[in-house]
């Protein structure tokens, strides 16, 4: 899983996976509490795509400093699922 574009005040990152068919969730975190997440399918490979936040009643959410992102990727190949290990990154 890659990514970029994460910062204070972009209410979206960009996300891509080296295999076709990868589920990448990002959750927003902010001490213990998630604050949004976003889903999105990769459907070629290394193609960046565009993944926004939601918060849980579905409104939009903007990231801010002090914010974590948790971002995992799963994808299923030939009936095993394979889960990549959380990834974070602190928001400045």
């Amino acid at each position: 899983v890659k990514f970029k574009g994460e910062r204070a005040g972009k209410d979206f990152i960009k996300v891509t996976s080296d295999k076709a068919g990868a589920t990448i969730t990002v959750k927003v975190m902010n001490g213990n509490s998630q604050k949004a997440s976003g889903i999105v399918t990769v459907k070629k490979a290394n193609e960046y795509l565009k993944l926004t936040f939601k918060k849980t009643d579905g409104s939009e959410y903007t990231l801010q400093s002090g914010d974590e992102l948790v971002i995992e990727g799963t994808i299923t190949e030939k009936g095993k699922t394979y889960t990549s290990n959380p990834y974070m990154r602190l928001i400045k």
